[in-house]
């Protein structure tokens, strides 16, 4: 009898230990979420480009951008509408936006696993003989996982 209480005892007490030792992997908020998605993403690449409604994905022909866990991101391709390399930081904690280090603001207009939709408006026009251009306006990236 002892010692169906003791394999008893050890059972439940084996049990509490795994349950406690097992991890959330949900995170805690909303930016918490919306960061997890962005940099599980991996290299994101664009699908669609839009400038003031009109496609202009040609002008980002070979862009990708990857979030790291460090609130940074990188990028590749040629675009001076984002930089090599930058740091961002959400501007509330629903996570709707963030802010780049060159104080643009970026809308998160649609997020999930499999797509990412990414809205700013860009002051500068470079658009000319130079090594890359822009065109001033509202940008609107949509993006893939790769």
């Amino acid at each position: 009898m002892r010692n169906l209480v003791d394999i008893s005892l050890f059972i439940l007490t084996s049990g509490l230990v795994l349950l406690y030792s097992c991890s959330d992997d949900t995170p805690s908020t909303e930016a918490d979420r919306v960061k997890k998605i962005l940099v599980d993403g991996g290299n994101w690449q664009t699908t669609s480009v839009t400038i003031d409604g009109i496609s202009s994905t040609e002008l980002f022909t070979g862009f990708t951008i990857r979030f790291q866990p460090s609130n940074s991101y990188t990028t590749t391709g040629t675009t001076p509408v984002w930089a090599r390399t930058g740091s961002y930081t959400f501007t509330n904690d629903q996570a709707t936006s963030f802010t780049r280090e060159d104080g643009v603001v970026v809308e998160i207009q649609s997020i999930n696993s499999s797509e990412i939709i990414l809205r700013l408006t860009w002051t500068k026009t470079t658009l000319g003989s130079g090594r890359s251009s822009s065109i001033n306006g509202v940008h609107i990236f949509t993006f893939i996982p790769g």
